[in-house]
């Protein structure tokens, strides 16, 4: 279902399987970088930090799929 991408990763940062304890900073998404890998960085601090939950595995997984089944329909292709 995932095949071709990293992931599933929960808005490009949390495995939902892992999550809080693994999460990625650096995986671009049509951005500047730099400023994204700030973004990302201050998210992941403020949920182990426990000031931001994040929602049930069950959640995170349908809004990956969701945002997959997007991707598909605008034919961006999977890399």
């Amino acid at each position: 279902m995932f095949s071709g991408r990293v992931g599933p990763l929960y808005k490009h940062v949390f495995p939902p399987a892992a999550s809080p304890t693994l999460s990625f900073v650096g995986l671009p998404w049509k951005v500047v970088p730099f400023a994204q890998y700030e973004l990302q960085a201050k998210w992941i601090a403020r949920v182990l930090s426990r000031h931001v939950s994040l929602p049930s595995q069950r959640h995170m997984l349908a809004d990956i799929s969701a945002f997959y089944a997007r991707l598909k329909k605008e034919g961006v292709p999977q890399r």
